[in-house]
């Protein structure tokens, strides 16, 4: 503090010194009195240029939910702005015919399995023994019958026979041998089982059974209408008692845990705007209040007219009461990035002295580092040329010979002449 007021008392000296004092000729840029300035530091940011636009608050999803069946609505529990979950029921029509087809289908299904298990299980015991018996049975009467056949051919030969005798004796053999021979046929095919066609057959009927149970059961599920996402039902397209045709609208249901802002914007800025950069919202619904979001999607088709692009921004919403803060609808006002400057030397607006052929920025080079008290410390004051780039606040992007931390004046640069000295008044943070 005390070297404070000592510098403060020199630099009031000099001023009065310089006020009361008329040159008795032309002074030299050595000769001038400092200059009383205030200084800054250059600084070295990340800029950006932000522009509002206006846009309309939109669902992040919207379904127009039909009906996949013709039917008669027998329930319809929704009314428009109610929540709904997803799978949750919106409308149910009537299922007793297709009920009744369901239980049709399964139980042919039931008929079908147990004839291919009979199959795959081949002869039973009991059919197995009978075939046996049988075919044993045709034997004997069969052996009966050649030994009768036998003793007639010998009468015969004695006289002793009839020629239709020996016929019927004949006759009645042969009946009686094929008919053993078909009780054999019979015992093989109880032995050997069901052939594999048969049981191929069998399957093939099963499944095709079961194929038409699945069809049904799916056909009759589309018989309750469910919303596909959480959300909340925004429009209804029917009643209770309605009759309904396939395809027709039921309800429609918006998505809105998240928003989607949509803007059109000149092809001016759409140049500077990246997918994934921040956005702010703002509606009239909620004075003051902002919500967060980034730049989703860039649409890179234009409006012909307008020569604009639907840039299109998600926010995560927020309920109040139950209820979605952002609704589907809202006017909002968007405010974007359309231009940024990574790496920019940055100084307040009241550093460019303007008027010349380029702007300038006065750069105080002092002679020593001094006690890190800026005030009173003297240096030269140079002007050094700088082209203007980015505007953000109160400050400007500078392009030039100026680098992060040189002190730049800020106030009293509209007075300095080339090679005047400089005397810090003050620092601006």
């Amino acid at each position: 503090m005390k070297a404070t007021r000592i510098y403060a008392t020199i630099a009031a000296a000099v001023l009065t010194l310089a006020s009361t004092s008329a040159p008795a000729a032309a002074q030299g840029p050595g000769d001038q009195p400092p200059a009383i300035v205030s200084v800054t530091q250059a600084k070295k940011q990340s800029i950006q240029v932000e522009k509002t636009f206006v846009g309309t608050v939109k669902p992040a999803r919207k379904a127009i939910i039909g009906s996949a069946v013709d039917g008669r609505v027998e329930e319809f529990p929704l009314n428009e702005g109610d929540a709904v979950k997803a799978k949750q029921p919106v409308a149910q029509l009537l299922t007793k015919t297709i009920e009744a087809e369901v239980a049709t289908a399964e139980a042919q299904w039931d008929i079908r399995k147990h004839e291919l298990t009979e199959l795959k299980n081949g002869t039973r015991k009991e059919e197995l023994d009978a075939a046996i018996a049988r075919s044993e049975a045709a034997f004997a009467i069969a052996e009966n019958a050649i030994n009768r056949r036998k003793r007639v051919e010998e009468l015969a030969r004695r006289g002793q026979a009839t020629p239709g005798e020996i016929d019927d004796a004949v006759a009645n053999a042969d009946q009686l041998l094929k008919l053993h021979v078909a009780a054999q046929a019979a015992r093989a095919l109880a032995v050997a089982g069901p052939r594999q066609e048969q049981v191929d057959q069998a399957t093939a009927r099963a499944k095709a059974a079961e194929y038409d149970v699945e069809r049904l059961r799916d056909m009759m599920a589309k018989y309750t209408i469910r919303a596909p996402f959480d959300g909340y039902i925004s429009a209804e397209h029917t009643e209770v008692g309605e009759w309904v045709n396939k395809g027709a609208p039921i309800v429609e249901v918006v998505e809105l845990k998240e928003v989607e802002v949509e803007a059109m914007v000149l092809e001016t800025y759409i140049g500077g705007m990246r997918i994934g950069a921040d956005a702010r919202v703002e509606v009239g619904a909620y004075p003051g209040r902002s919500f967060a979001g980034k730049i989703n999607r860039i649409v890179p088709q234009a409006d012909i007219k307008s020569r604009s692009f639907p840039v299109k921004i998600r926010v995560a919403n927020e309920e109040s009461d139950g209820q979605p803060m952002l609704k589907a609808g809202m006017f909002a006002r968007l405010t974007l990035g359309v231009e940024s400057s990574p790496d920019a030397v940055v100084v307040p607006k009241d550093a460019i002295v303007l008027g010349g052929e380029k702007p300038v920025v006065y750069v105080v080079n002092l002679s020593t580092a001094g006690d890190g008290n800026m005030v009173g410390q003297m240096g030269d004051a140079v002007p050094v040329p700088v082209e203007l780039g980015l505007a953000t606040g109160n400050a400007y992007e500078i392009r030039g010979d100026i680098k992060p931390g040189q002190w730049i004046v800020v106030k009293g640069n509209e007075r300095i002449r080339p090679g005047q000295r400089a005397m810090i008044k003050s620092v601006v943070n």
